[in-house]
């Protein structure tokens, strides 16, 4: 995994998480700024690694893919706001009573990379479906999803009410009723 300053490819890795991973690599990386100085053209060729493949990756959007029934498929990425973050899950309901199902999507990720720190921007967002494009709904005060949160279910409770049941990594379950 590497990432572009200029056009010059750069391993992804910092120097600890690789050293962990490959510690005969110590020898040839003694300080960070050596580390850091290295292209990976030039880490590959150093160190005698021939790559067997490349993949490529053109965006890291959370986006839509949408089956065009012809043998082909769109891409739309989904709203800004909701790209502030790691999407664990969605589930897609009608919340607001209008007949018609909107998207919730949740996430957040806790136990990240220490150098990059928490992803913990999300507190839920709501998407609504509107000529082919996603729109994104203001934020309800009663809908308030904090936390590293894994999964999203939805619920029939015996009172004909649906409830949503959202589930956290190492924090109490919330349970809402709509």
């Amino acid at each position: 995994l590497t990432y572009y300053i200029d056009g010059v490819s750069y391993p992804w890795p910092t120097r600890d998480e690789l050293m962990a991973q490959v510690s005969s690599l110590k020898k040839q990386y003694v300080s960070y700024d050596s580390y850091a100085k290295t292209n990976t053209d030039q880490f590959l060729k150093i160190n005698n690694i021939e790559p067997r493949f490349t993949l490529e990756i053109y965006t890291l959007a959370s986006s839509f893919i949408e089956n065009n029934c012809d043998g082909t498929f769109s891409v739309k990425s989904l709203p800004k706001p909701i790209q502030d973050s790691a999407i664990q899950d969605f589930v897609y309901s009608d919340f607001d009573g209008d007949g018609n199902a909107e998207v919730l999507t949740a996430g957040n990720l806790f136990p990240f990379r220490v150098s990059q720190g928490a992803l913990d921007a999300s507190f839920g967002a709501f998407l609504k479906f509107n000529k082919n494009n996603f729109s994104l709904m203001p934020q309800s005060d009663k809908l308030w999803l904090d936390g590293d949160i894994k999964s999203l279910h939805i619920l029939k409770h015996k009172s004909g009410k649906k409830q949503l049941l959202v589930s956290r990594n190492n924090d109490r379950p919330g349970l809402f009723t709509y």
